[in-house]
């Protein structure tokens, strides 16, 4: 049995030239990620979190150190590591249904086989009657739920998410939340997920890292019961954690409630 991580990144460093000056955006950075985990990286901005995240991407390299994506170097993007963006995606020239299916089109999966697999993925993400609608029609909130279906439906390894929710209104996002958990608890992907927000991240992580100054300065497994509901602001220990996790951004004295 193999029981590998599905990510190692090792002694990490990136960094970037401004003025003149070398900046480490991130710097010594060392984490290994099992299969099927759903990680949560939080941190505060530029702290480095998104760098550290596209490094994982292969959209930027290495100064110092390696990252290892099921057992091969990343040295570029992947197919095996799909990738949701804060800012919208989808294709405004392409319908919904094609903007879920354009990676299985680009890898050459038979078209029967790619509609069955976007049908699947329009009724999960709760956009069935929508499959011929243009992106300019769709709200943000349906227009992120695209950009999800695409994701799950190119059946990466590993699906790399970046503040994906950050610019949507509480109760949008909240679905989304769900809708992200449903489709991992069906697929076990192994997933990255950066967030600001500490109650998302108790709301979605089996563990979080904190990412402060470019440094991994947290790692916290989270053992909450699935699934987690508004309930869990009550609870002690999550109450404690979330403390925790608001000193670690910098936002001592903030309350819990």
């Amino acid at each position: 049995m193999n029981t590998a991580p599905a990510l190692e990144v090792t002694n990490l460093t990136v960094s970037f030239s401004h003025e003149k000056t070398v900046v480490d955006a991130i710097e010594g950075v060392n984490l290994a990620v099992d299969a099927g985990q759903f990680l949560v990286v939080i941190g505060p901005s530029g702290g480095g979190k998104s760098t550290l995240l596209n490094a994982i991407a292969g959209l930027v390299s290495p100064s110092q150190g390696t990252i290892t994506a099921h057992g091969k170097p990343v040295t570029r993007p992947g197919r095996d590591r799909g990738m949701v963006f804060q800012r919208d995606t989808a294709f405004p020239w392409m319908r919904v249904s094609d903007n879920i299916g354009y990676s299985l089109r680009a890898g050459g999966v038979p078209r029967k086989e790619r509609e069955s697999i976007v049908a699947h993925y329009v009724e999960s993400v709760g956009l069935t009657g929508a499959e011929r609608s243009w992106p300019k029609q769709l709200s943000g909130g349906m227009r992120k739920r695209v950009a999800v279906a695409a994701a799950f439906a190119s059946d990466p390894e590993m699906l790399l998410m970046d503040e994906p929710f950050g610019s949507l209104d509480f109760v949008t996002k909240m679905r989304l939340q769900e809708l992200s958990l449903k489709l991992w608890s069906e697929t076990r992907k192994t997933i990255v997920f950066v967030t600001h927000d500490v109650d998302e991240a108790l709301t979605l992580a089996d563990r979080i890292v904190v990412i402060a100054g470019g440094r991994l300065v947290d790692d916290l497994s989270v053992d909450f019961r699935r699934p987690r509901t508004d309930d869990l602001r009550a609870d002690p220990t999550a109450i404690a954690l979330r403390r925790h996790l608001l000193g670690r951004l910098g936002l001592v004295g903030m309350s819990a409630e």
